[in-house]
């Protein structure tokens, strides 16, 4: 334990213990189920990255079940600004090889454009995102709409499957020590529960992987700051 320095040491470390509980092996069995599910009503899927903690996780659990599904991550000319976007990419893809693509986000940063022009185009008609309930209330209210398998269809008809969303951070983070997945800078400098975004203002919360909309964890989460880096 004395070598567990920081936040995220201790965290993969729980998560290493509790991945051996039934609790944890069902959940996985489960998500793999949903995918399986996923794969079965659509004819061409594809995972959606941003090489965040949860976009790791749901791409690992995708590829163990096909591996030959297309992976996707749009990126900006500020992405690793934020954290190793790429270092985080090149040692998954060296583990996991699959059909990868990387795009741009589109003229004037529109990622919705962007992910439209290439559904269009590429001829998908699934998508695979790494969503998790627990993490915040925006996100808690757009998986409500799903199915019991955690699959939404959109108006599109493009079907949406979130396979990790009632994931709890104690899976997450179970599954990530079990797989030892690459993780960005962020979360070894402020543990799991930071979050990223390439298309924030330096110096902002969000530059420092941080999301500050839960006003009630605030302070905790700036303890975890000073803790690990000395921050004030």
């Amino acid at each position: 334990m004395d070598k567990m320095r920081t936040i995220l040491d201790r965290q993969l470390y729980a998560g290493r213990i509790y991945a051996k509980t039934h609790i944890f092996e069902e959940r996985v069995k489960t998500a793999q189920k949903n995918i399986e599910t996923m794969l079965g009503r659509t004819s061409k899927s594809y995972v959606a990255l941003s090489w965040g903690k949860h976009s790791v996780t749901m791409a690992r659990l995708v590829y163990s079940v096909d591996p030959s599904v297309l992976f996707v991550h749009w990126t900006g000319p500020d992405a690793n600004y934020i954290s190793n976007f790429d270092q985080t990419r090149d040692r998954f893809l060296s583990k996991w090889p699959t059909n990868y693509l990387e795009l741009s986000e589109g003229p004037l940063g529109r990622l919705d454009l962007a992910i439209k022009e290439f559904v269009g185009t590429h001829d998908v008609d699934g998508v695979f995102v790494g969503l998790c309930a627990y993490e915040s209330r925006g996100r808690r209210k757009t998986l409500q709409m799903s199915s019991g398998d955690n699959i939404f269809r959109y108006k599109s008809g493009l079907l949406r499957c979130c396979p990790i969303a009632n994931w709890t951070q104690d899976d997450v983070a179970g599954y990530l020590a079990v797989h030892t997945l690459p993780l960005l800078n962020t979360y070894h400098r402020y543990g799991l529960e930071a979050r990223t975004s390439v298309g924030c203002d330096p110096g902002s919360h969000a530059e420092r992987g941080i999301d500050m909309v839960s006003r009630s964890n605030e302070e905790k989460i700036r303890a975890r700051w000073r803790e690990v880096e000395g921050w004030r």
